[in-house]
């Protein structure tokens, strides 16, 4: 074999490897469960909040990492950001903690958003009795990442609190290296609830930028006067924003997602558009080349 074919060979094989760590990039919640030393299921049993002061007993449900086990009682405090001007009782808090140990049986909790956030967003909050999803996969569920994603989607399938469910959709967004995570967005697609519908849709999306499945955009096409009503459409117009590639039905679907009412109740769709035949340089088919992207990271809480 010459030494062009050998290069070409390499720089192909270079692409594919990029590929692959793009689609199993770590993201946020990927990052955080990295860095905590437990990430448990729990409840606060008692605790307070006294000017920016936090300090709780949290019971074990669940363990997804770390040495506590179930029915442990870990003491756990934080400083938040935000002050409150009277003493604020925390107890009957449900959900998904992620804890640094700061001494023996003493834990600071590690908040799960950036910035000035109160302590309600410090963790992510589940319906109290929620449990795994449970769903066929693939591949078995083995790592932290897998495990966090079955507890976010079994409590978005249990939820009916339109907060909360916000909440876990945009957190189980923020999920890359879980092997199990299209299993879990087939499932959603196939929810009576258009809401977890559309979010199993713009997964799906994601994850398969260059796939030559197109029935993910087609269903997506099919349902352009659903969409701009519903809370999870930051999930497929982050996904359509991604999406790049020379295929004509791509371009034809796209075309149709352009239409009334998508364009006219969504400038943004619109923008999406634009970037997308900016990207490609697309205005036929013929011009289009393939110019895979990511698409925007959490776009649930932006949209």
């Amino acid at each position: 074999m010459n030494q062009g074919v050998m290069r070409k060979l390499s720089l192909i094989l270079a692409f594919c490897a990029a590929i692959g760590g793009m689609q199993a990039e770590k993201r946020t919640n990927d990052r955080l469960a990295d860095s905590a030393d437990a990430v448990v299921l729990g409840e606060v049993q008692s605790g307070w909040q006294t000017g920016y002061s936090v300090s709780f007993v949290l019971s074990v449900t669940r363990t997804l990492k770390g040495e506590l086990q179930p029915g442990a009682a870990a003491n756990v405090t934080w400083q938040s950001a935000m002050r409150t001007e009277a003493p604020k009782d925390l107890r009957g808090h449900y959900g998904l903690w992620f804890l640094r140990r700061t001494g023996a049986s003493q834990w600071r909790l590690q908040r799960v958003h950036e910035g000035r956030v109160p302590f309600e967003a410090a963790y992510f909050s589940l319906p109290r009795g929620s449990t795994p999803a449970s769903v066929p996969t693939a591949s078995r569920p083995l790592t932290i990442y897998d495990l966090m994603a079955l507890e976010l989607a079994g409590g978005l399938q249990q939820t009916t609190d339109r907060s909360q469910r916000r909440g876990l959709a945009a957190a189980l967004w923020d999920i890359g290296e879980s092997a199990v995570m299209p299993d879990l967005y087939r499932a959603l697609r196939s929810s009576g609830n258009n809401e977890l519908r559309i979010l199993g849709l713009g997964g799906l999306l994601r994850a398969n930028y260059m796939s030559t499945d197109l029935s993910v955009l087609a269903e997506i096409a099919s349902n352009v006067e659903l969409i701009p009503s519903l809370e999870m459409r930051g999930a497929v117009l982050s996904a359509i924003e991604g999406r790049r590639d020379a295929d004509p039905n791509v371009i034809r679907y796209m075309g149709i997602m352009r239409r009334p009412p998508m364009s006219i109740s969504h400038g943004v769709l619109r923008a999406r558009w634009s970037s997308f035949t900016r990207a490609t340089r697309c205005q036929s088919s013929r011009d289009c080349c393939i110019a895979p992207t990511r698409g925007l990271v959490n776009p649930l809480w932006r949209v």
